[in-house]
């Protein structure tokens, strides 16, 4: 089987772009046939505007939501927006638990989120999401199992996994290891990546980059991160060849 080439981007926060994220798409150096943009791209609002310029330079797109998409807004209404996405695009694809095929290498994804600890209530209150992001707290554990139960039945060796929370404690950067707050920004994963063995492992969330195997499974991260934040390690034409 030849080689295919995916470009990857996270955590993009074109939202918080003065120009809502123009000048970064407009120069974007496109690096590969196909794209993978791990959660946390944009605001609900831009959807549409955003997709629409991706969909124009890559062959395909291939796009979960993080948590930040959410904000100002609920589950339902950020779901019917990235469905209306996928309608109007149809180079673009959502992983919401589903499972892609193409050049014959098989991608999946989901969100994934972070598990009902029964100490998460202690914490919560430091944790954007249960504020900002409607009814949070009714839906968020449900989508976690959800998305585990899905990866857990449906990664095959050799698979591209994407998530935008983080699969492994190897991605937590080193200030925050000792944190209480780290159960709201992975969910271990380490069993799948054993038992499966997926070729490479996408996420985001964090906006340190990584580049690491877990196991026999490269896992990698590439966010942008918020515009002022400093990015020494983020790499704009960053892709990977399976």
């Amino acid at each position: 089987m030849s080689e295919v080439s995916f470009q990857i981007f996270s955590d993009l926060h074109l939202e918080f772009h003065k120009d809502g994220g123009s000048s970064f798409l407009e120069s974007l150096l496109v690096s590969a046939p196909y794209v993978i943009l791990a959660g946390d791209i944009c605001s609900v609002k831009q959807m549409i505007e955003v997709y629409n310029e991706f969909s124009k330079k890559y062959k395909e797109v291939y796009f979960l939501l993080g948590n930040h998409e959410f904000y100002g807004s609920s589950f339902s209404k950020v779901f019917k927006e990235a469905q209306k996405v996928e309608k109007k695009f149809k180079n673009v694809h959502w992983l919401n638990r589903t499972t892609f095929t193409i050049e014959k290498q098989r991608i999946l994804g989901c969100s994934l989120w972070f598990r009902d600890q029964w100490d998460n209530k202690l914490y919560q209150q430091s944790l954007s999401d249960f504020s900002y992001i409607e009814s949070f707290a009714n839906y968020v554990y449900k989508e976690n199992q959800k998305d585990i139960s899905f990866l857990k039945t449906e990664v095959k060796e050799g698979d591209i996994v994407v998530t935008h929370h983080l699969p492994s404690h190897q991605s937590v950067s080193e200030q925050f290891k000792h944190s209480p707050l780290t159960r709201f920004f992975l969910c271990y994963m380490s069993d799948v990546i054993d038992e499966k063995k997926p070729s490479i492992w996408i996420h985001g969330h964090t906006h340190d980059s990584f580049d690491y195997l877990e196991s026999s499974t490269r896992v990698i991260c590439n966010p942008f991160g918020y515009p002022r934040e400093a990015k020494p390690k983020f790499n704009e034409t960053c892709v990977i060849s399976v």
